[in-house]
């Protein structure tokens, strides 16, 4: 889990480019209030460095998760869809 004020923190993501200021605001309401939009820095597997913006659970509602409880194969079978039937029912 990235936090805030963390020197280095290595996590396993995808970086999407070119993201349009009206899908960052999607995006935004898609994480609620669980999640601030913070500029990091981003090392890729090519050791390019880029600055990006990740969601960081806020302090707040740390209680809530433990980094034990996420499981990626689980969201490739269930979550992914929920995500992009969430994310896409947003009105432009």
């Amino acid at each position: 889990m990235i936090t805030p004020g963390a020197l280095e923190a290595c996590v396993e993501g995808v970086l999407y480019l070119e993201i349009s200021p009206a899908d960052l605001a999607r995006l935004d309401r898609f994480e609620g209030d669980f999640y601030a939009r913070s500029s990091v820095s981003v090392t890729t597997d090519a050791g390019v460095s880029v600055t990006a913006f990740a969601y960081i659970l806020k302090e707040e509602y740390r209680h809530i998760l433990s980094p034990d409880e996420w499981d990626a194969e689980a969201f490739a079978r269930q979550g992914i869809r929920r995500f992009l039937a969430d994310y896409c029912g947003f009105e432009r």
